[in-house]
């Protein structure tokens, strides 16, 4: 399916990292993930994004979140 794909740019390493503690192969990426995760959760096999003195946001691929611009 076409979501699918797009959400494997950039929601994928997210939610492996989150899920299953995989981290990508790239050393600078994998710093990166490390250090943002803590801003990111699992709800629901969706990835949410946490602030905190905001409700929890739902992440978007580009499909969905061209579907909510228009």
């Amino acid at each position: 399916m076409e979501g699918e794909e797009e959400e494997s740019d950039w929601m994928a390493p997210y939610k492996n990292f989150l899920i299953e503690s995989l981290l990508p192969p790239d050393e600078n990426e994998a710093r990166d993930l490390k250090r943002k995760d803590s801003y990111y959760v699992i709800f629901d096999d969706e990835l949410l994004k946490v602030r905190l003195t905001t409700p929890l946001l739902k992440c978007l691929n580009n499909q969905q979140a061209d579907y909510v611009m228009r």
